[in-house]
């Protein structure tokens, strides 16, 4: 068993990119279904040449994060046709503009590796997304908190050369951070906070009040064990491209109970898939075993994807909707509780990956690990 006070040797990367979060209820994901395939299919270049996009969709909202200048373009006009008097959803674009961190590196389990990167930016107060996909994790804050997310990262332990910090505030490309082998998620925190709470000081205080503004939210696990995902990517290989599209085009228009795909420079597209669409993404082939043609029967046998051997995940839904945009702490309470609470077990503890979208988080475990890590989120079980 994988100690899991290990500790992450992570790279951030900075990327040059102002990102927009837009929310669309689930109940109005048909009528925005035009701007996210126009994501997919541009009228020119490729969509696998942007930035970053991220689209989500589980029970509560389909989430896109996306260049704000695309934002404004696709989903902003339909901001006064959708969202009419008396309505109570809406489609909403978050007022700030965002930065997108990319974390690079090995060296601990899924769930200490959230909690490692989360915990000096909620200890400094600071908001954040995280996205877990196949090959990395990215964080998403706010541009307005970029000096205070270096100094967070300095102050936890992370070293930052002299020009790269300068580099950072002149808002170029890319910086480089570096996470030192030493330090322990025990000794320090972070914390769910609304706006203007101060910090908290210990792990231990991060938690508690994360599940109390919880309780206080009524937000309650949700579980539904017939949704159960994959986390793949899609196969490095040109060739398929455009079969790799189609079927993500026909998981979106079929509406998955939980769906997420990454798009990022330098790396294949990451999926969050349920295990019922992986189908779509098989080519058929016309030959069968002894290399004749099979009339009237194709075999599926060659996957668009990698990584769909992996263990299945089931997600945990946390409805965050009765919360602010700009809490902070969320991320690292839910994690770092789910691994203290279980790390005395005979299996080891819980482990998880996480995705934030807009206005709900989702936490995904593995099967064997469900029963346990819903208690853990209904009672905030663990050390006071």
């Amino acid at each position: 068993m994988e100690d899991s006070t290990s500790i992450l040797n992570a790279q951030i990367q900075f990327i040059d990119v102002q990102l927009s979060l837009v929310h669309i209820p689930i109940e109005l994901y048909s009528q925005c279904i035009h701007p996210i395939l126009r994501l997919l299919l541009p009228e020119s270049g490729n969509a696998q040449d942007l930035p970053f996009l991220n689209i989500s969709i589980n029970p509560v909202e389909a989430s896109v994060v996306l260049p704000k200048e695309l934002a404004n373009s696709l989903f902003r006009p339909l901001l006064s046709s959708l969202n009419t008097e008396g309505k109570d959803a809406s489609v909403t674009i978050a007022p700030d503009d965002y930065i997108l961190m990319f974390v690079s590196g090995s060296g601990s389990s899924p769930s200490q590796r959230v909690i490692d990167l989360t915990t000096p930016l909620a200890l400094a107060g600071i908001s954040i997304f995280f996205i877990t996909t196949y090959f990395s994790d990215y964080i998403i804050c706010p541009r307005r908190s970029q000096a205070a997310v270096i100094a967070a990262l300095k102050s936890q332990g992370f070293e930052l050369s002299e020009h790269d910090w300068g580099r950072i505030n002149q808002h170029s490309s890319q910086a480089y951070v570096n996470r030192p082998n030493t330090a322990s998620s025990d000794s320090s925190g972070s914390q769910f906070l609304a706006p203007g709470t101060p910090p908290p000081s210990t792990l231990s205080e991060l938690q508690v009040r994360t599940f109390n503004t919880l309780h206080k939210r009524n937000v309650v696990p949700s579980v539904n064990k017939e949704t159960r995902l994959v986390q793949c990517a899609g196969k490095d290989d040109k060739r398929q491209e455009h079969a790799l599209l189609l079927a993500i085009i026909k998981t979106l228009l079929c509406t998955p109970n939980f769906f997420s795909l990454t798009l990022s420079e330098g790396e294949s597209p990451s999926l969050l898939l349920e295990t019922r669409s992986l189908p779509l993404f098989e080519l058929p082939s016309s030959a069968n075993t002894n290399g004749r043609t099979s009339p009237g029967r194709a075999q599926y046998d060659q996957s668009l994807l990698m990584g769909t051997t992996s263990d299945t995940l089931i997600p945990i839904i946390l409805d965050l909707r009765t919360l602010p945009l700009e809490s902070t702490g969320i991320v690292c309470g839910i994690a770092g509780r789910l691994v203290d609470a279980t790390k005395t077990d005979i299996t080891g503890p819980v482990e998880m990956a996480y995705l934030s979208t807009t206005k709900a988080g989702a936490v995904m475990v593995m099967e064997d690990d469900l029963e346990r890590a819903v208690q853990v989120l209904e009672m905030g079980a663990g050390p006071q």
